[in-house]
């Protein structure tokens, strides 16, 4: 959107900002349970978790 050459109605910034913040959330939350589940010391730990939590 930022490349486009347009003017974006109210609506339409509204939209997107809404759908920006839901992908945002989407993600946080998901890193939430991701992260805590790292964090339990009751969960031993795969290499691939921790690559995956690397690469986030």
């Amino acid at each position: 959107v930022a490349s486009l050459d347009v003017v974006l109605t109210v609506e339409e910034r509204n939209i997107l900002s809404v759908a920006y913040k839901n992908v945002i959330l989407a993600s946080r939350a998901s890193w939430s349970l991701f992260s805590s589940i790292l964090l339990n010391e009751d969960i031993l730990v795969s290499d691939i978790m921790l690559e995956m939590s690397k690469c986030y």
